[in-house]
């Protein structure tokens, strides 16, 4: 079976193996249920209690996968449960998860008396029953997929009807959840919902949980004194059952940061998708940056605490491997780990909701979140909450920080209006004379970005490194405001890095074309002094958010982790991506985008190598060495979009690859009355732009699942 359903089947099987204990004997795929004198039906999966067999005996409880978004299947199931021995059921498309039983002896299905299944060898009767020995860590593929399915199933089933406050009730009990881990270590955990159990109950116990949570963050402005969770007994009961046998605190970090960019889809937090920076881009900027054990850091526009967590798992691994703290026992080294979190992670949010999710990220990942704090970091510091004023404030001016990393706001047409920019030099118009020199103009509405550059050299200590993303705009725009800007970033200290960054980086939240900047405040550049340039063509992911694949492979295309590699010796002549620059040139050139000077490093040469010469591809085609046929044309617009057949135009011809956009695939019939009596595509064949505006000339490679395409005609084949 390799059909649409597949790849939900595979990711529940490996959560009945690393989760529930079952193993590869106990389970089998496919598995027939007698269906009296009919055709035997066939079980997705088979759960069963022993070697046996026997479907009136053995089984303990079916699965019935579904391909993503398909609904139907659930009364299927429950015929299965009434034809064998099985006491509980699963059906599941992925994204949405619903359970059944059928208690022993009976023969009745029911839909809610289970909010979970039993691990291998325990009764359903005993569901919930869970003691602080029972809770292990999440496995990769069953947190972020339960984090997803409890959102998703919410939101279809309860009565709040926007996402982003239901994900603003899921990190209420992800609190209470760390909180009764943490907390009550000698006592059963209360965060559970045991077999049968009225759903009110299980909500008061939360709420207590919650409660708890309100008070400890009291004086963090975290949560209203009187706020609780307002989801329904039923919903509560139900995320209960989907957490309540694993530790977020003993799971890696790199698991629970893997599960909580859950919340990055916009569905979840609004429109504020564009706060979430990549993990890709934050590994890169943390290479660069290099943090070393017991230097602070601080993230002004902390959103969720990517950058934090980041930058704590690189301290805590060196600090595992390195001689102060390697030789210390595992409890006592956790325990160095954890206060250093405490004393040397920052961050600030005016996102309350995102303030949320780094907190709790934070507490899972080694309680660095004391120090993360609600505020506006574009305020005076005078006008900084207590709070925040007695983590970031010295005196009359913000602390300094060892390193500041940092993705600002630029996906907002919202400015810092001028009454407020006042207070910053980049909040005013400036304007250069004929000598070079600038000169100061009048307050002006500005883009927060631009404030955060300087907000963020306040924040910084002399030989302090910055890493921050900006709109590539900031790198090369010849007008006043970004020509100004790019004087005032290289007057205060040495670039050491730029990366280009594909346009689809922050896609579908926010569509700007950003690049990273990696700064060290104070230390003048030298003509000679290396620039670090990489350009990104792809990091993983569509204008879309949906994965995407290097060519004719199921490997997901990202240059950033090759960048990062790449990074040990950005001077080898061996990288595909990292090359370094003179600051000298950078500097006649007038701006930073990396690709301006890839575009020069890999520039074809003037001249042919000595004893070789040019060869037209046209002589090529002429001679019969190669063959070249026109694009299959253009369907009517009726056409486009009816079918799944690729329809590839001259916009869809992109880095080397076929785009294939869904909006505009062809019909099977349609497909062959274009491509009728005309050479196939193959793997390896090259499409060229052979007419069109500025694509002309723009080449793709297609790949062995480009076979089955249609092709516009201003597009040439060559093979």
């Amino acid at each position: 079976m390799d059909g649409p359903e597949e790849p939900v089947r595979q990711e529940f099987l490996r959560i009945l193996s690393d989760d529930y204990g079952y193993g590869r004997a106990d389970m089998e795929t496919e598995f027939p249920i007698p269906r009296g004198s009919s055709k035997p039906d066939r079980a997705d999966i088979a759960i069963f209690s022993g070697p046996g067999r026997d479907p009136a005996a053995d089984i303990v409880g079916i699965v019935e996968t579904k391909k993503p978004g398909e609904k139907g299947g659930k009364a299927q199931l429950k015929s299965y449960l009434t034809a064998t021995s099985a006491v509980w059921g699963v059906w599941t498309n992925g994204s949405d998860i619903e359970y059944f039983c059928k208690p022993l002896g009976q023969s009745s299905v029911f839909d809610d008396r289970l909010h979970n299944i039993p691990v291998k060898g325990q009764r359903i009767e005993d569901v919930g029953k869970v003691t602080r020995e029972d809770l292990t860590q999440y496995s990769g593929a069953m947190l972020k997929s339960s984090f997803r399915r409890i959102l998703n199933t919410l939101y279809a089933n309860t009565t709040i009807s926007r996402r982003e406050k239901l994900g603003n009730e899921m990190i209420k009990i992800i609190f209470a959840k760390i909180h009764d881990e943490t907390t009550y270590v000698d006592q059963p955990p209360s965060f559970y919902v045991g077999y049968e159990e009225d759903a009110a109950l299980v909500k008061e116990r939360i709420d207590r949980l919650f409660a708890s949570v309100v008070e400890e963050y009291r004086n963090d402005g975290l949560f209203e004194q009187n706020e609780r969770i307002t989801l329904d007994a039923k919903g509560v009961a139900w995320a209960v059952g989907q957490l309540e046998r694993g530790s977020l605190i003993d799971t890696p970090t790199d698991v629970v940061g893997d599960a909580f960019e859950v919340f990055a889809e916009s569905k979840f937090v609004g429109e504020k998708g564009e706060f979430f920076t990549p993990r890709n881009v934050i590994d890169v900027a943390v290479k660069i940056v290099a943090p070393k054990p017991d230097e602070t850091i601080c993230d002004p526009a902390c959103g969720s605490g990517g950058f934090l967590i980041a930058t704590m798992r690189r301290m805590w691994d060196l600090m595992a491997r390195g001689r102060r703290w390697g030789s210390l026992s595992p409890r006592r080294l956790q325990r160095a780990q954890e206060q250093m979190a405490k004393r040397c992670f920052y961050g600030i949010d005016k996102e309350i909701d995102l303030v949320r999710i780094a907190k709790a990220y934070m507490a899972i990942s080694g309680d660095g979140r004391s120090n993360v704090v609600h505020e506006n970091t574009l305020h005076a510091a005078s006008d900084f909450m207590p709070d925040a004023k007695a983590r970031f404030v010295v005196g009359d001016d913000f602390r300094v920080f060892n390193c500041v990393m940092t993705n600002p706001p630029y996906g907002t047409k919202a400015k810092v209006l001028a009454d407020d920019a006042v207070n910053f030099e980049l909040g005013h118009a400036w304007t250069q004379s004929m000598d070079g020199k600038w000169r100061k103009g009048k307050p002006r509405d500005s883009d927060p970005y631009m404030l955060f550059v300087e907000r963020c050299f306040e924040m910084l200590e002399d030989k302090g490194r910055l890493a921050i993303v900006l709109p590539e705009t900031a790198f090369h725009a010849p007008s006043g405001r970004y020509a100004y800007l790019r004087e005032y970033i290289t007057s205060r200290g040495r670039v050491l890095a730029v990366i280009d960054l594909p346009h689809n980086t922050f896609r579908p939240y926010c569509n700007a074309k950003t690049c990273l900047l990696v700064m060290r405040k104070g230390e003048s550049a030298k003509p000679n002094d290396p620039v670090i340039m990489a350009e990104a063509l792809e990091m993983g992911h569509n204008h879309r958010g949906e994965e995407v694949y290097r060519p004719g492979t199921d490997e997901v295309w990202d240059d950033l982790a090759v960048i990062r590699d790449e990074l040990d010796d950005p001077t080898s002549e061996s990288n595909e991506f990292v090359f370094t620059v003179p600051w000298s040139e950078v500097e006649e050139c007038g701006h930073m985008v990396p690709r301006y000077y890839a575009a020069r490093r890999t520039a074809a040469p003037s001249s042919p190598p000595k004893g070789r010469q040019w060869v037209v591809l046209g002589d090529l085609v002429d001679n019969g060495h190669i063959g070249a046929w026109d694009g299959h044309g253009s369907p009517s617009g009726a056409q486009k979009g009816a079918g799944s057949i690729p329809y590839i135009r001259v916009k869809d011809i992109v880095n080397w690859e076929l785009y294939r956009d869904p909006t505009s695939g062809v019909t099977e019939d349609t497909w062959e009355r274009f491509t009728r009596n005309k050479p196939s595509v193959n793997a390896g064949d090259v499409i060229y732009v052979r007419r069109g505006s500025y694509r002309v000339g723009t080449v793709a490679m297609a790949s062995n699942r480009d076979d089955k395409i249609l092709m516009t005609r201003e597009l040439l084949r060559k093979l």
